[in-house]
C-alpha cells in the first residue's frame, strides 16, 4: 500500500481539494497532522476513512513544539515511518505538502527492485496564469540549454530551474518504510546521516498546486505588513510602498500591482506552450480507488500511532539517528501488548529481523 503523510495548516477547501485528490491519484491513505485547531477541517479528516487525522495541539508537543515547521514536519513524517515499519502491507510512504498531489503510475512503484529503498518524486509545478485552461498545464525541471532560452528571451531572470519554479525544485521522498532510511522535507537520509538520492523516473512525480493567480496576488498585496507574497522581502516592499504612498488614487495602486503580477509574478504561459516545455495533466487521471484496510487494522496501527505520538518528540528527528526511533517503538509496542498483542507480535518479529545501523 502507498502511504502519505504531511503536517498541514490550511482553509477546508484546500484540504478537500489535497485529500480527495491525492486518494484519487494513487494513496491508499494519508496520515495527516493537523499544526492547528480548526473544527470544519477537523470534522471533514474524521469523516474520511482512508484518512487518520493527528491533532497537533492541546499537548501534542509535551510543551516543546518547535518553532520551525520543517522541524515540526519532519518528526510527524517518521513517526509514521517508524509506525509503517513493522506492517507487512505497507510498501510506500511519500511526504506531502498541502498543495502536493502524486502523480505516480502504481503499477511502476510497485516494480521497483526491492533493493530501492527510496523514489524521488520529480516536481511538476503548476503554471501561475490567469485563465481556466490553464489549471490543467504544468511546468517542469529543465535542462542547461531550455533554461538559457528562457534567460535569453527575458522569460526568467537567471537561467536555472530555481528561477523558473517558484516552489521547491528537489521534489519530495517517497520511501520503503523502515528503520535505518529517515524522511526530510525534501528527501530522504541513510543510517548515516547522507541524502539518499532515491529513484528517479518520470513515472514517480508529484504536482505543485502553489500557482498565484492574480485575485490570489491581489489579496495578498491589500494585506500591508508581513503577509507573504511571490518576490519575498522585495515585492513586499514595493507592497508596502504602493500603501504608505498617500499620494497615489486607488486607480493607479491597481495598475501598478497588476503591473507587479504580471512582470515578477505570471508565468510567460503562452510562450512555454508553445516553445514545448508545458506537460497537460488530464483530470481523467483521478480514476484510482484506495486499497482498503481491514477495521482491525486500522485499529491497530492507529492504537500503535498514539502509542508512539506519546514518546518524545525528539526521538523521531532525522537529525537524532536510528537509535532513539527504535527504543521509542519498542516501548510503544510493550505499552499496547495488554489491549493489541497481535500488533506488539508485529514489531516483536520485525525488530527481530530488522538490520539496522546508526
Amino acid at each position: 500500500m502507498l502511504y502519505t503523510v504531511s503536517t498541514i495548516s490550511a482553509p477546508l477547501a484546500a484540504v478537500r481539494d489535497f485529500v480527495e485528490g491525492n486518494l484519487s491519484s494513487g494513496a491508499d491513505h494519508m496520515f495527516v497532522f493537523l499544526d492547528a485547531p480548526s473544527p470544519e477541517v477537523e470534522e471533514f479528516l474524521d469523516q474520511r476513512p482512508c484518512v487518520t487525522l493527528v491533532r497537533c495541539f492541546d499537548g501534542y508537543w509535551q510543551g516543546s513544539r518547535p518553532g520551525k515547521l520543517a522541524v515540526r514536519q519532519n518528526a510527524n513524517a517518521n513517526v509514521v515511518r517508524v509506525l509503517l515499519a513493522p506492517l507487512p502491507w505497507s510498501s510506500w510512504l511519500a511526504h506531502l505538502a498541502v498543495d502536493e498531489c502524486l502523480a505516480v503510475d502504481r503499477e511502476a512503484l510497485e516494480q521497483v527492485d526491492d533493493d530501492v529503498e527510496a523514489v524521488q518524486l520529480q516536481p511538476m509545478e503548476a503554471v501561475s496564469a490567469e485563465g481556466a485552461h490553464w489549471r490543467q498545464w504544468f511546468k517542469t525541471r529543465l535542462g542547461a540549454d531550455d533554461l538559457t532560452l528562457l534567460h535569453l528571451l527575458g522569460h526568467v531572470d537567471e537561467p536555472k530551474n530555481s528561477a523558473y519554479f517558484y516552489g521547491s525544485t528537489s521534489g519530495r521522498p517517497c520511501i520503503r518504510p523502515g528503520l535505518s532510511i529517515r524522511l526530510r522535507v525534501a528527501d530522504a537520509v541513510d543510517p548515516d546521516g547522507k541524502a539518499e538520492p532515491g529513484l528517479s523516473d518520470e513515472r514517480f512525480r508529484m504536482l505543485h498546486n502553489g500557482t498565484v493567480t492574480l485575485p490570489d496576488f491581489i489579496d495578498a498585496a491589500e494585506r500591508s505588513g508581513d503577509a507573504e507574497l511571490p518576490g519575498g522581502a522585495d515585492m513586499r516592499a514595493a507592497m508596502n510602498a504602493l500603501h504608505a504612498n498617500g499620494s497615489i488614487t486607488a486607480e493607479h495602486r491597481q495598475a501598478a500591482v497588476h503591473q507587479l503580477y504580471e512582470r515578477h509574478v505570471a508565468d510567460p504561459a503562452q510562450a512555454l506552450q508553445d516553445l514545448g516545455l508545458l506537460q497537460q495533466i488530464d483530470p481523467a487521471r483521478h480514476r484510482y480507488q484506495p486499497r482498503a484496510h481491514s477495521a482491525v487494522q486500522v485499529e491497530g496501527f492507529e492504537t500503535l500511532l498514539s502509542a508512539l505520538t506519546a514518546e518524545p518528540v525528539d526521538d523521531f528527528r532525522p537529525a537524532n539517528g536510528v537509535t532513539p526511533a527504535i527504543e521509542a517503538l519498542q516501548r510503544a509496542a510493550e505499552s499496547i501488548r495488554e489491549i493489541r498483542p497481535d500488533v506488539s507480535s508485529l514489531v516483536d518479529a520485525y525488530l527481530a529481523r530488522a538490520i539496522v545501523t546508526g
